[in-house]
């Protein structure tokens, strides 16, 4: 009885662990509030996509970005385009903001995002 009480605690203090460090990963890169040009040209892979982000410092993990966006099915979702990207922004809210920009017949569309506005606060215009 105490061997699988004992049990039960450590797997639930291992899952906690887990689920913090998880929700970590997908947390603000930094309190940077500035923000980067970043263009999704089309065609770019997910990989692509998370690769050039962390290069950018504005995600923590590539590989932790590509499991949540498979995880949310938001893959295909993903636009191309100019965003403006903040370091201080979290995964969740970069994912969000990156599938709701439209198509548009022109290869670049400019999304301006300030990551303390809501989406149909920020500016969206074609160049």
């Amino acid at each position: 009885m105490k061997k699988s009480l004992a049990l039960i605690v450590i797997l639930l203090i291992v899952i906690l662990v887990i689920v913090g460090w998880w929700n970590s990963q997908l947390g603000p890169a930094s309190s940077d509030k500035s923000t980067k040009d970043i263009v999704v040209p089309k065609g770019q892979s997910l990989s692509q996509i998370a690769d050039q982000l962390k290069k950018e410092e504005l995600i923590k993990s590539s590989l932790i970005f590509q499991i949540y966006v498979r995880q949310k099915g938001m893959g295909a979702k993903l636009q191309t385009g100019l965003f403006k990207l903040s370091p201080s922004m979290s995964t969740t809210a970069r994912v969000r903001w990156c599938r709701r920009a439209s198509s548009s017949n022109d290869s670049t569309l400019r999304r301006s995002l300030n990551p303390s506005m809501s989406p149909s606060q920020n500016s969206l215009w074609n160049p």
